[in-house]
């Protein structure tokens, strides 16, 4: 109730003070050209039209929360930059008041968008005459500290507004919120390049905005289309998640009380919204991979034998493998993989503490929990007090002990706090943070990258009659272009090497030939030759060396499982990812078309282009001798020191 009464107070606010504002706007603007206003509305009115809604959109690539798109906040930007803060503000808070409510929105709710985008156009129109802009005057090369200065107060203030009502009806923290909200915000540059375009084109030649017409309607189609896309596969998984609970009549609506009780307790700590749900639809997401355990096994009212245990314990790799096929649904998978596990160890995959993310303890309590609740065939239920007792025993041993105490307390209505402090609170907000994929490639383009902009910077100062920037351009494009051409050549003659050294070779000895090869040009400190069961989701070491121990088994699995579909032939793990603070390589080898093992490396520095590229280059010959398929009987495992060659 106090929540409520707060967040309304800040809309009134928020409502009173836009209310000023256009009160104020409406006397300033009394001299501005009427034709300029009025087709400002109209661009602000038609921007809002062409909006896709984040309704039911799930976290993208960036892992953050959909966001809505629309060209109405491009117009109110242009329209500062045309006509200066106050006629900006009436046609921001006219736009967004008139379409909110054609829409069906409340009328608190209208208002209050109205608000917020009168007083951020407002607020970025005075920071734009600040910074020296002038309203009808437009020179990009000088106003570019007053544009920037405009766009960066006008998405802080809109942000800061809806962030303060965020936390006043949630109770979280208002820092974090922001942080949430600005930077789908700051990425959205094509907003500010669109004003600057309408700005100038209505200031040269007015009728060359309707050419901006049918770009624009381009643009909201892929959007809707996008948008469209990623609620069908959120909702084909939400499916897929309702299937496997219908199989078993004593799990029926599992995974969507385990997702509230989950997304309960991440809110209840203090996560971010976006870090709410993905927590939320991991809980949702956790049993999918039970879609492919025999129905018998899950029905079975008697105790499993070791191979239907088995079975059964593939369902969370394989739930992990499931939505790592999905960009939107990776961040989870790790913690979904993982659901099983216990804090001493003793879990499906003998991970034990710190190494279970902490994401995926909210899961494994979530779900111990609900189990407890729920009749199945072997047992009837506990009560809720009974089921929390239990947990509470277990505190430290199945249960990460404060996390574990969190969600006693949240479930009996107490303040998290109370149980392990506000200290504790920050450190597991700190804790819970996601690991995204690392595409390799991306590190290796950094002298593309410089070629193309001494290109650009070359031919700009050609353009504009620079001596000095042609030749800074030209001489960046040309140093980075001999850099390519020495990498290129290093890559050949390491090449060369690594396929001599495979050559003819039985695997034992050209995995060994290999590493010592790349030992001589790269600081390697294990390397490790592991079979891949792709039927198992499982892989088993069968040579390794190094001079040090290299990651756990169950986290260089875990690794590329997730990865393994990736369609990349080199995967990265960055420092840390793996246990270690190397950074790993693996190289997918292939048989039959299909992945047969992994050549992976540890080193102890960022490995060189031509070292990748050597790698690469080579993969079909390390692929002929070191494919796993068809080595019979391994050797024991030796952890040797790698030696190094000239």
């Amino acid at each position: 109730m106090r929540a409520l009464l707060q967040s309304r107070a800040v809309v009134a606010v928020t409502c009173a003070a836009g209310c000023g504002v256009l009160a104020l706007a409406a006397l300033k603007t009394v001299g501005l050209p009427r034709t300029t206003l009025a087709l400002l509305a109209v661009g602000a009115l038609l921007g809002e039209l062409l909006f896709v809604s984040d309704e039911g959109a799930v976290a993208g690539e960036a892992g953050e929360s959909g966001q809505s798109f629309s060209f109405s906040s491009g117009v109110h930007l242009a329209a500062v930059m045309l006509v200066g803060p106050w006629g900006a503000a009436l046609v921001a808070a006219l736009g967004v008041s008139v379409v909110d409510s054609l829409r069906g929105a409340e009328a608190r709710k209208a208002a209050f968008n109205a608000a917020c985008f009168g007083l951020a156009a407002a607020a970025g129109g005075v920071a734009f005459l600040l910074a020296g802009g002038t309203p009808g005057r437009i020179y990009v090369g000088d106003d570019a500290g007053a544009i920037c200065a405009l766009a960066l107060t006008y998405w802080t203030v809109n942000a800061l507004l809806v962030g303060l009502v965020v936390a006043a009806s949630s109770g979280l923290p208002l820092a974090p919120i922001l942080r949430n909200r600005l930077q789908p915000e700051l990425s959205g540059v094509a907003e500010l390049g669109f004003a600057v375009a309408l700005a100038t084109l209505a200031l040269t030649q007015a009728w060359a905005v309707l050419a901006l017409l049918p770009l624009l309607i381009a643009v909201h189609r892929a959007h809707d289309r996008l948008a469209t896309l990623r609620r069908e596969t959120a909702r084909a998984l939400e499916t897929f998640a309702n299937v496997v609970d219908e199989r078993d009549p004593y799990t029926f609506v599992h995974s969507r009380r385990v997702s509230e009780y989950a997304a309960e307790l991440a809110v209840a700590v203090g996560l971010r919204p976006a870090e709410v749900e993905r927590i939320r639809r991991a809980g949702r997401l956790h049993d999918l991979g039970k879609v492919a355990v025999d129905e018998a096994i899950l029905r079975k009212p008697e105790k499993l034998d070791e191979a239907e245990w088995k079975v059964l314990r593939r369902h969370a790799r394989l739930s992990a493998r499931l939505l790592g096929r999905f960009r939107f649904a990776a961040a989870e998978a790790r913690a979904v993989e993982y659901h099983h596990e216990r804090y001493d160890g003793h879990g499906y995959y003998g991970l034990s503490g710190d190494e279970i993310p902490l994401a995926a303890h909210f899961l494994i309590v979530a779900d111990a929990f609900d189990a407890m609740t729920t009749d199945r065939s072997y047992r009837r239920a506990l009560t809720r007090e009974e089921a929390l007792a239990a947990i509470e025993r277990e505190l430290g041993t199945q249960f990460h002990p404060e996390l574990g105490a969190c969600f006693v307390a949240v479930q009996r209505g107490n303040d998290p706090a109370a149980a392990i402090g506000e200290d504790g609170l920050i450190a597991l907000r700190g804790g819970v943070h996601r690991a995204g994929r690392t595409r390799f490639t991306r590190a290796l383009r950094s002298l593309e990258a410089a070629v193309v902009v001494g290109l650009v910077g070359g031919l700009l100062g050609i353009a504009v009659g620079s001596p000095l920037a042609t030749v800074a351009g030209g001489g960046l494009a040309l140093g980075a272009a001999l850099a390519l051409l020495r990498s290129s050549i290093r890559a050949n003659r390491l090449g060369e090497r690594i396929r001599a050294a495979v050559s003819g070779s039985d695997p034992s000895w050209a995995f060994e030939r290999t590493v010592e090869t790349l030992a001589g040009e790269i600081d390697v400190r294990w390397a490790g030759l592991l079979a891949w069961e792709e039927r198992e989701l499982d892989g088993q070491l069968i040579f390794e060396r190094g001079v040090s121990t290299g990651p756990s088994p169950s986290a260089l699995t875990s690794w590329l499982l997730r990865e393994a579909e990736s369609g990349l032939d080199l995967l990265r793990a960055a420092r840390g990812e793996l246990g270690r603070s190397d950074i790993h390589l693996a190289l997918a080898l292939h048989h039959d078309a299909r992945v047969s093992g992994f050549l992976v490396f540890a080193f102890g520095g960022e490995p060189p282009r031509h070292v990748v590229s050597a790698l690469r280059a080579s993969s079909p010959h390390l692929e002929a001798v070191l494919a796993p398929v068809g080595i019979s009987s391994p050797p024991a495992l030796a952890l040797l020191p790698v030696r190094t060659v000239a």
